[in-house]
């Protein structure tokens, strides 16, 4: 597992390192940012990792951990997709990964 901090456009990618480079069909970034993080950030990108992994997606996915958005004042953690904006909970994270994220890869 590896940690890459963008310093320049405040991101963080968690995932695993191929070696290989290679561009992945799906970007999901989730705040991690101060509210998100007291929303359950921290546990929606422990369910997004075993999800990826489940499904057997690390090569089509990179999942990103985000500062603020600037969308906090919503319930839920915001998470982009893509670059569409979302708001979900750790309770809504296997509904939203089958209902958004697999659709959109299939």
């Amino acid at each position: 597992m590896i940690l890459k901090i963008h310093p320049y456009d405040k991101k963080l990618t968690f995932g695993f390192c191929n070696g290989k480079g290679a561009s992945k069909s799906m970007e999901i970034s989730i705040c991690i940012g101060s509210s998100c993080h007291l929303k359950g950030s921290h546990d929606l990108v422990k369910i997004f990792e075993r999800l990826i992994a489940l499904n057997s997606l690390q090569d089509q996915i990179e999942l990103k951990g985000s500062f603020c958005m600037g969308e906090c004042t919503s319930n839920g953690v915001c998470v982009s997709m893509n670059g569409q904006r979302f708001k979900v909970t750790p309770m809504e994270a296997e509904t939203f990964f089958r209902d958004e994220v697999l659709k959109r890869l299939n």
